[in-house]
């Protein structure tokens, strides 16, 4: 009856009578030894237990061996077998591949959420330098997921007092990225070292933002004790909370940045993100933002460009004559409708180009979206730009 079930039966099941007939199948020293690896890692992903500690004894090879109990115990750990992970690790007779079969399986593990092999995972680990980078990696992981009891587990466990700032910075940006806040907070206050408290802050700041984690931004940012460091961090995640569309993320960072000079430059590197993104409410709250004229023209200029390229007519229509001086509204336009032409934005480009006010500079704004639509092959619009040209 056991040679009835297939291989995959017959390892899956936990049927033994039936895993030792294909094992008998196998002619050659080399064949079994294939076999009994390959079926191990199976018999370890669905955590048939008997068939493992059948098959791992006889593997004769003891290298391979050790491969197959790491490859096996990392299966099993992200499955959260228990059991198979406590009789594998023992197995491995090299001692450099058990700290390595600990540490690939922790990480998997914490990835997972298994507490209770992670905790025997990594007192495991005989090396205290590996046992630091295996903290970190699986910390990392664990808080990606949300596993808070695991994180809470590792960070203490780094013995290393840089390497544990640095565990802390990685896993709070992990935490970030998919808003596990709770994880945020229990990380920050844990970095000792101050600057490396505020580039944490940073860091993980830049992550919230791209994300739409509006609580995690607004926890982060008064944490940042350096003044010039907390511009800074506003301005690269206002940039970052743009181009995602995160309206209310943009609205708490900007009025956050303190030196106007630099509150303005935020302003113009958001709208330009937004604006090639299509985030037109985004952009109709930053360009106003803008304190000074000369800047604020600047960022329709760079903003209108930016959404040229992509197509968002509204947002060109809005930012064009919201240029105060006439030349450099021009300008605008001009740039704008290169941009629009090189990647075949028709209406964007009818648009802009009879509202040149200057007759020469309206010639020179159809010969370059001219010659910059012919390079890309749209038709339509060279047949529009060429008759154009008044000269």
């Amino acid at each position: 009856m056991g040679q009835s079930l297939s291989r995959y039966q017959a390892v899956t099941s936990g049927n033994i009578t039936a895993v030792r007939a294909h094992l008998r199948l196998q002619l050659g020293q080399t064949r079994k030894t294939h076999f009994c690896i390959e079926n191990a890692q199976l018999a370890a992903e669905h955590g048939q237990l008997e068939v493992v500690k059948f098959l791992v004894p006889t593997v004769a090879d003891q290298t391979k061996k050790d491969d197959c109990c790491i490859i096996a115990t990392k299966c099993a750990a992200i499955d959260g077998r228990f059991e198979i992970v406590k009789f594998l690790v023992p197995t491995v007779a090299d001692k450099t591949k058990k700290d390595d079969c600990c540490i690939k399986a922790a990480v998997y593990a914490a990835f997972s959420g298994h507490f209770e092999i992670v905790k025997f995972l990594v007192p495991t680990v005989a090396d205290q330098t590996k046992k630091d980078d295996c903290c970190i990696k699986a910390a990392k992981f664990a808080a990606f997921n949300g596993h808070f009891e695991i994180v809470k587990f590792l960070v203490p466990t780094v013995a290393d007092k840089t390497k544990k700032d640095d565990c802390c910075i990685k896993a709070a940006e992990y935490a970030a990225i998919n808003g596990i806040f709770e994880i945020v907070k229990f990380l920050v206050p844990t970095v000792a070292d101050q600057t490396k408290k505020d580039d944490c802050c940073i860091i993980a700041t830049k992550c919230a933002a791209i994300d739409g984690q509006i609580e995690i931004v607004k926890f982060l940012v008064p944490t940042v004790a350096d003044q010039t460091k907390r511009d800074d961090c506003c301005i690269k995640a206002a940039k970052f909370a743009a181009g995602k569309g995160h309206l209310e993320i943009v609205k708490f960072l900007v009025p956050t940045v303190a030196d106007q000079t630099k509150r303005d430059d935020c302003c113009i590197k958001a709208a330009e993100s937004a604006a090639i993104n299509g985030h037109f409410e985004i952009v109709k709250f930053l360009v106003p933002t803008v304190a000074e004229q000369t800047k604020r023209d600047d960022c329709c200029i760079k903003a209108a460009e930016s959404a040229a390229i992509n197509g968002h007519f509204e947002i060109v229509k809005f930012l064009v004559p919201t240029v105060a001086d006439q030349t450099k509204r021009d300008d605008c336009r001009i740039k704008a409708a290169k941009s629009a032409a090189i990647n075949g934005q028709f209406e964007i480009v009818k648009f802009l180009v009879p509202t040149v006010a200057d007759q020469t500079k309206r010639d020179d704004c159809c010969i370059k979206a001219a010659e910059s639509a012919a390079i890309n092959g749209h038709f339509e619009i060279v047949k529009f730009l060429v008759p154009t040209v008044a000269d």
